[in-house]
């Protein structure tokens, strides 16, 4: 049971219990342990106070631990810091906006928002709607205030991108945080303000970390992100979480990139959460296909990567979801180069590290892209990095040497075995972790910009998958769909299960997997009272507080309120958002009576009795 969270909790913050029984059985399994033996280490980690139950009691279905509860809680209190202080004087902005005629009404209302007294601001900026543009704008309105600007990012090849297009200094979170811990990071103080780029994909740790050192020094820190885009690999939805804390979040929607009228709103609207409608707006324009076996649909994805690389140049993406699909698109692709004379024969084969870090073997050509998938700072290489092959020899000693074009045009001549990570406290040596660079997954690829795309739905798909693939291009997208696992899924639903399934229900499959929005919880989703947790970390179970039924739907209505005063009194009666606000604060099942009497008033309806309200579900 241990060992089965302890996985889990790499990945989350809250688990589930389907996920943990599941985890825990295949290792009790391993050691020839019964689910009676299971059972008893759970309840022994809950007792102990190593795991904390979130919600019901009797049979709890969520967990989390101490620690991840008290990051969480620190994140949220150093994340509240409204009306602190001025950092940019109105001066700066208004110079900035006088130089810059070029920022739409979005991104300058954005820019003011960003630029107050609140020591944490939110820039939620959608795909390909001028983030890079609006941050160069906010990175001269610090400077003309006589601030420092420090980038952050949750990855080298992101902070290196913040870097290069604003022209600030950069780092990957971790990075700093080693160097936080060990005392060579730059010092903040209340003359800093940090940039934190792709907050989307910032786990919970990572972003208490950088908000209380920020908070502790008097720093304003700005977060730039998407959550509707691909989600942090570890922790919860941090940007999420604190996006709730801070008063106000500035959203930049009108898409840029797309030059296709029709793909800019596919982007909006997917942006919005509606990946289902994006991906019915390209199937509408003829840009998704159906393909029966996986080697004709890749043949068909290479086919179409050739024709979008002779329409548009050769900055075309090939996206896919899993590293194994990705693997098999590339050696694909490797042949149809080799076949236009652009790719030249193989001329080594060498050991290397796939993109899992399982040992194989890598068969290199002059002309061939390779991805980096390590940090190498000997020879300024970072993970995710790319560069194409230009010459293969040997040096006096006998080994394998490659000249590399870098990505940042740089040349470099290697040894293969030098663009290993070199190995700690005397471990053996590892092979170098070195992949084909053509197709990628959706991860490897956001933040990224080409001409065109491809994506290729092999396995199951979700909307921020969808998204993130759909957004990357500014000329085009095509899409091909593996067909064989749609048909299987949909002839389980028909009376005869022989009987191919109808091209219709094949479509609507994939769409109802692109409607699927999957979110990581936080642990202060659990928590009956969110503002006794944020100030101690502890979830508390009280029952006089837990929420029924009633009081999560009550819950609701404020929110709805909330969202409702968000669009404008010219959009919403203000009498309206007021009795949903009026709704929302009362807690107590007590007050139901009342509740629904308030509720059948403003519908215009009679009063009646508690029990032809229950009967007619009113309270539902």
């Amino acid at each position: 049971m241990a060992l089965a969270a302890s996985e889990l909790f790499q990945n989350h913050s809250v688990i589930e219990r389907k996920d943990l029984l599941q985890g825990a059985l295949e290792q009790a399994g391993l050691q020839e342990l019964g689910p009676d033996a299971v059972m008893a280490e759970l309840a022994e980690l809950e007792r102990n106070g190593a795991m904390v139950v979130l919600g019901d009691e009797a049979r709890p279905g969520r967990w989390t631990t101490p620690g991840i509860a008290a990051s969480e809680a620190a994140m949220l209190r150093a994340a509240e810091r409204p009306e602190e202080r001025d950092w940019i004087t109105s001066d700066a902005v208004e110079l900035a906006l006088t130089r810059s005629p070029h920022l739409s009404d979005e991104q300058r209302l954005a820019l003011g928002q960003s630029s107050g007294r609140e020591g944490v601001a939110i820039i939620e900026a959608g795909a390909g709607t001028g983030k890079t543009t609006l941050a160069k704008a906010l990175v001269e309105i610090a400077r003309e205030s006589g601030l420092r600007v420090l980038g952050l990012s949750p990855s080298w090849v992101a902070a290196d991108e913040l870097s290069s297009s604003i022209g600030i200094s950069a780092q990957a979170i971790a990075r700093w945080r080693h160097d936080l811990a060990s005392g060579n990071a730059l010092a903040l103080d209340a003359a800093t303000l940090i940039i934190l780029d792709e907050a989307g994909m910032v786990g919970t740790k990572d972003m208490a970390v950088v908000l209380t050192a920020a908070r502790d020094a008097g720093a304003k820190v700005v977060l730039l992100g998407d959550r509707r885009q691909l989600a942090s690999v570890s922790g919860a939805s941090a940007l999420r979480a604190v996006s709730e804390v801070v008063e106000r979040v500035a959203t930049l929607q009108n898409v840029r990139r797309q030059q296709i009228d029709w793909q800019q709103a596919a982007t909006v609207v997917m942006a919005q959460g509606d990946a289902e409608s994006g991906l019915r707006a390209y199937a509408d324009h003829d840009r998704i296909e159906f393909v029966e076996g996986s080697d004709q649909a890749q043949d068909r994805v290479i086919a179409l990567w050739r024709q979008q690389c002779a329409e548009h140049g050769e900055d075309v993406l090939i996206i896919t979801r899993r590293n194994d699909d990705a693997a098999a698109l590339n050696r694909k692709a490797r042949q149809a180069l080799r076949k236009e004379g652009l790719l030249g024969p193989d001329l080594v084969e060498l050991r290397a590290l796939d993109r899992k870090g399982k040992p194989t073997k890598i068969a290199i050509a002059i002309g061939d892209s390779l991805r980096f998938g390590e940090t190498l700072p000997q020879h300024g290489i970072r993970n995710g990095h790319r560069a194409t092959v230009e010459a293969i020899g040997q040096n006096q000693a006998g080994e394998v040497t490659l000249t590399l074009s870098h990505q940042d045009g740089r040349r470099l001549e290697l040894p293969w075995q030098a663009l290993a990570r070199e190995p700690l406290f005397k471990r053996k040596p590892t092979p170098p972790k070195i992949v084909h660079a053509i197709a990628g997954t959706a991860y490897s690829v956001q933040g990224r910009t080409a001409a065109a795309a491809v994506l290729y739905i092999a396995r199951s798909t979700d909307a921020r998958e969808v998204y993130v693939s759909l957004s990357r291009h500014r000329h085009d997208a095509r899409i091909v769909v593996e067909q064989d696992r749609l048909d299987a899924l949909c002839r389980l639903r028909q009376a005869d299960s022989r009987m191919p399934a109808p091209a219709q229900a094949i479509r609507e499959r994939l769409f109802s997997e692109a409607a699927q929005y999957w979110e990581k919880t936080n642990v202060v989703d659990h928590a009956d009272d969110r503002i006794a947790f944020i100030a101690d970390g502890i979830v508390r179970r009280d029952v006089a507080q837990k929420l029924t039924w009633t009081s999560r739907a009550l819950r609701s209505l404020q929110r709805l309120g909330d969202a409702l005063r968000s669009l404008g009194p010219d959009r919403w009666p203000a009498r309206l958002v007021k009795a949903v606000r009026a709704l929302g604060s009362a807690w107590e099942v007590q007050v139901s009576n009342e509740i629904a009497g308030r509720v059948s008033g403003h519908l215009d309806r009679n009063q009646m009795d508690l029990a032809q309200r229950r009967s007619q579900g009113i309270e539902r």
